[in-house]
């Protein structure tokens, strides 16, 4: 029988051997050199970012804008993974919809779209985003086909956006006087196996998709259950 593998001796990022330990907060991590260099900066980035959070919060939207300004002009070169950039991107797109600078927040959006995703979370913040704003100034079908487009990208490996994504389109397929259209069944069928609920069987689609929205919300998705299966279920509580 093959021995279990030493985790102690391993990053926990990507399991290559680790050469020394990482604090940030109230966390340590054991990682390898190429690891903890990417982690200490993204760990820097999320700083810069919590600040824009906290000026927006506040309602020094003006301020937050400026903050963004700065972090793009000094944000290191040759970010591969794009991460600040991203969501410098998202913020500045956020913000202005708030303030009602709603042609410079699709820009913005746009700006970030053109700039990729890492993962379908960071997709369905996006298409919400945009289709928000889209939505607020009377561009209802531009703001529809925002969802479809994001939900035909959908990675059928990574749903977490899916029912949210899902439950605008029923929404505004309602306000818009239309069904939804019978091709995201599969999709969606796809999401009730993720998260383990019964696929609802409502009157409309529609209804149906904003229902198994709801279902969604307190259950978990199918990564998450092997991961506390195969770790502990109490794992995250023991950290806290």
């Amino acid at each position: 029988m093959q021995a279990p593998k030493d985790e102690a001796q391993c990053c926990q990022i990507c399991e290559k051997p680790t050469t020394g330990e990482y604090t940030f907060g109230r966390e340590t991590l054991s990682l390898c050199d190429a690891c903890r260099e990417a982690r200490k900066l993204r760990d820097e980035d999320d700083d810069k970012l919590g600040r824009v959070i906290d000026l927006r919060r506040s309602g020094q939207y003006d301020e937050a804008l400026a903050y963004l300004d700065a972090i793009s002009e000094s944000n290191r070169d040759g970010e591969k993974s794009r991460y600040l950039a991203r969501n410098v991107a998202g913020y500045r797109g956020m913000i202005l919809s708030e303030l009602g600078r709603y042609t410079q927040a699709e820009d913005a959006y746009k700006a970030l779209g053109e700039l990729g995703f890492a993962d379908s979370w960071e997709r369905g913040e996006y298409a919400l985003g945009l289709a928000r704003t889209l939505e607020t100034v009377g561009r209802d079908r531009e703001a529809l086909a925002v969802f479809e487009d994001a939900l035909a990208a959908e990675d059928p490996e990574d749903l977490n956006a899916a029912p949210s994504l899902l439950a605008e389109l029923a929404r505004l397929s309602e306000k818009l006087g239309q069904p939804v259209d019978p091709k995201w069944r599969r999709l969606a069928e796809a999401v009730a196996d993720e998260y383990a609920v019964e696929m609802p069987t409502n009157d409309s689609f529609g209804q149906a998709l904003l229902t198994l929205e709801q279902l969604t919300r307190s259950a978990k998705p199918k990564r998450q259950r092997e991961w506390e299966a195969e770790h502990g279920a109490d794992s995250d509580e023991k950290d806290e």
